[in-house]
């Protein structure tokens, strides 16, 4: 049986086993009734094997692109943990997903009927200039970071992007080495001047210089990442975390001084290409939570640095945190608001564990001694080229004023800082696995029209346009 199924897709196999009991039903109303318990037998036999060969495990074979559990399965909100694509289950090998899914039709239906794609029920999300995506599920994700690069704010999206590796490739595809990571500058590190964070200085001082000195300082770090699993049709159809809800990375790994650096929302759109807000819906009541690992641990003292932040002070600052020890580590439970308030944390945890234990480092990709991590390569630029090309005749001193002009566009009210509470209560039980192969939570993302958004993305590209026109460029 399982010889056979390496050939042949197991449905279409009983679709087989039942076209040959419809043939022999055909027959047997064709000779009308004579000899008729002959043809009854000959009919239940290949039923019986269809109905057989349903229940036996791997001839209804899973379907390259469906996502399904690892080893150790979800995490404290109920996501896949480090979920793996079947195709590489089956195989080994990263998935090529135009080579079993209709990557030229945008109609998740077509995706769904496809002989070998997913059964997943897939959401789309695309922008009035470009389609953009595919999305599954939120998961969450744990790898090591390579940092690609921030693209531009004046004729593309104004992204972060990097890439997430793990040594097992988990949700990686074929054309891209690494799972790929984005998440809007405009609805994170720009909320976050002036508060002393690991993030405040990494925007400021490391990408805004160069990408050589963001790689520098982020490659090589582990983290821990929640964010919405798709896929991205716009460069060679690679896996993505687009948007990334919540990354916790690992910027010190002294016991001793044991900092994660960090930012939890539950909201986010996807670029140039896709306009939507994907609101994380329904996770625990609007509660976050990430599990900081430190193996042997029954005990710390924490140093917090944390804000909230977003335009609606009000809302953000009904949102609350708590820490708690668990075995082996630390349990942070953050309280949202409704992703349609648009309000998050960002901050830095400081841990120092009474233990001898150590942290947790999740293993990547063994890089040589002495090898330069250089920023990974995100492909063609999203945006408008022909915009792109006006503006590249601006001089250097006309594109900073520009920079600063539209920088002073988008004004955000100061975040607050917000201190986390100990919690005393039990721990509360992790939940437990959904019965199936499959992870079963993609609604518990939706995706939203977003005006402010599409207004936000209009006024820039009007000024754009009309200080090129003051400039004599058209």
């Amino acid at each position: 049986m399982s010889r056979l199924t390496t050939l042949l897709d197991g449905r279409h196999v009983v679709k087989l086993v039942l076209g040959a009991a419809l043939r022999s039903l055909n027959r047997f109303l064709a000779q009308g009734h004579e000899d008729r318990f002959a043809h009854v037998r000959a009919l239940c036999r290949p039923l019986l094997l269809g109905l057989v060969l349903l229940g036996v495990p791997g001839c209804s074979r899973d379907k390259t692109m469906d996502v399904l559990w690892a080893s150790n399965p979800i995490d404290d909100n109920g996501l896949a943990k480090n979920p793996v694509w079947a195709g590489m289950r089956r195989t080994g090998q990263a998935p090529a997903p135009c080579g079993v899914c209709p990557c030229g039709s945008q109609d998740p239906a077509a995706w769904r009927s496809a002989r070998d794609c997913t059964d997943a029920l897939v959401e789309t999300n695309s922008s009035l200039e470009c389609f953009g995506h595919w999305n599954w599920l939120p998961v969450q994700y744990e790898g090591i970071l390579t940092w690609g690069g921030h693209s531009n704010s004046w004729y593309d999206d104004d992204d972060y992007y990097m890439e997430a590796k793990r040594a097992d490739r988990s949700l990686e595809t074929a054309s891209r080495d690494g799972l790929h990571l984005e998440f809007d500058s405009e609805e994170t590190v720009d909320y976050w001047d002036d508060t002393s964070t690991w993030w405040d200085d990494f925007h400021h001082h490391y990408v805004d210089d160069n990408d050589q000195a963001a790689a520098g300082r982020i490659n090589g770090k582990d983290a821990i990442l929640i964010g919405l699993l798709g896929l991205d049709s716009q460069h060679d159809v690679h896996s993505e975390l687009n948007p990334v809800f919540a990354m916790f990375v690992h910027v010190n790994t002294d016991p001793a001084n044991d900092q994660w650096a960090f930012f939890v929302k539950n909201w986010g759109n996807e670029g140039y290409c896709g306009d939507n807000e994907e609101y994380l819906d329904a996770v625990r009541q609007n509660t976050i939570k990430i599990r900081i690992p430190h193996p042997g641990a029954s005990a710390y003292t924490l140093k917090q640095n944390v804000y909230v932040y977003g335009d609606d002070e009000d809302e953000r600052n009904q949102q609350s945190w708590s820490y708690q020890v668990v075995p082996d580590g630390a349990l942070l439970t953050f309280n949202m608001r409704d992703p349609s308030k648009q309000v998050g944390f960002t901050g830095d945890l400081t841990f120092t564990w009474s233990d001898k234990g150590t942290p947790v480092v999740i293993k990547g990709d063994e890089k040589p001694a002495g090898e330069a991590l250089l920023p990974s390569s995100r492909g063609s630029d999203d945006g408008d080229a022909k915009l792109k090309a006006r503006l590249q005749r601006l001089s250097p001193a006309d594109q900073r004023l520009l920079t600063q002009q539209l920088r002073n566009l988008s004004q955000h009210p100061r975040p607050t800082a917000k201190v986390g509470t100990l919690s005393t209560s039990s721990v509360e039980a992790p939940p437990t696995k959904p019965p199936g192969a499959y992870p079963t939570n993609e609604n518990l993302v939706h995706s939203v029209k977003n005006p402010a958004h599409l207004a936000r993305k209009a006024k820039t590209r009007e000024f754009v346009l009309s200080f090129l026109q003051a400039r004599g460029i058209k």
